[in-house]
Order: C-alpha cells, then structure tokens, then sequence
C-alpha cells in the first residue's frame, strides 16, 4: 500500500520517499476534475496521513483543505471548515473521521485513494455522506493500482461487503428466527 503511494516506511518508522507516484496523480486529477468541472467538493480517504495526506493535501491546497486523522490539531475546526464550503477537500482516516461525522449537506462525492482490510472502515467512511438528509446522487471513487495489493485488499472488502448484504438485506436474521420458532435447526 505504500509503495503505490511513492513512499515506504523503514524499520525506524521514517518514511522514505520513492518517487512520483502514478496513483497520487490519479488521485488528484479526479479530485480537480469533481471540484472543477463540477464544482463538487470532495472527501479523500486515506491511510497514511503524514506522507499520501500531505503530498495530496499539498496538491490540491489552492482548493482549501480540511484534514481529520491522528495530525490533525483541531477535528471541529477543519470539519466545520468543509461543512461550510470554505474548503473543497477533506483529507480523511477512517480511524479519525468514520463516526460522528456528516457531510451530506456539502458533498457527495468520496475517493478512496487507500484502504485497509477493514469493512467497517469502509462501510463507515461511506455513510460520512449517503445517508439521511442525502439530496443528491452519490459518487464513490476507488482508485487502485493495477497489479498491486491494493486489488488483493479491495477484493477482501468487497467479500465483507458480499457477506454483510447477505445478512442485513438477505435477511438471514429473520429466516433463522424462523427456523428457531419451527424447532428445526
């Protein structure tokens, strides 16, 4: 997940840099183009905030960015910031900003630009925007790089996913009731 980043942590935890990174570019040019040509504002979820979060923050600062992860100083200043359309961006780690947190009102667009294995996460980051009081259609962004972890992680997630949607809307819950009540196990 670093290294599609451009960047990888050594043994000491300081981050080396690699070089340019493809998918950080991808990244950026989706968000320029939603806050452009479309005049969105947009939430990017990531999971390295001092180097991916800068490095996008950086490139997308003439937009005005809201950051809410472990380095930000004050998460009720920046997300207000993003509430009230002052900043366009939101630099986000699920860990930091997947509960408690609604953005409906003034985005409806979120890049997934990395990712963990958790579900939750996930699940959570999406509903920072599509869920009651939601007025428009929502777009979700996940930007992978091909060939790399990030296909083996996302294929988890959308596994979690498979088997959470199978449960809550398949309604497995009622048809074991069901079957509790029949005295059939």
């Amino acid at each position: 997940s670093q290294i599609t980043s451009g960047f990888v942590f050594d043994d000491a935890g300081n981050s080396r840099f690699l070089g340019e990174s493809p998918k950080i570019a991808e990244t950026v040019r989706i968000a320029k183009q939603l806050i452009e040509g479309e005049g969105r504002s947009v939430v990017i979820w990531i999971r390295f905030p001092e180097t991916e979060g800068k490095l996008i923050g950086d490139a997308l600062a003439k937009y005005g960015v809201s950051t809410m992860h472990g380095g930000t100083s004050d998460h009720e200043a920046s997300a207000m910031a993003f509430k009230t359309g002052r900043n366009k961006v939101m630099i986000a780690h699920p860990l930091s900003a997947k509960f408690g947190h609604t953005w409906v009102e003034h985005c409806n667009v979120a890049i997934f630009h990395s990712y963990g294995y958790s579900f939750e996460d996930f699940y959570q980051a999406k509903r920072r925007i599509y869920r009651m009081g939601q007025t428009r259609k929502v777009t979700y962004v996940t930007v992978v790089a091909k060939g790399t972890v990030d296909e083996v992680i996302l294929k988890a997630v959308m596994t979690k996913q498979e088997a959470h949607e199978a449960v809550v809307d398949g309604n497995v819950i009622a048809q074991l009731l069901q079957l509790s009540k029949s005295g059939r196990r």
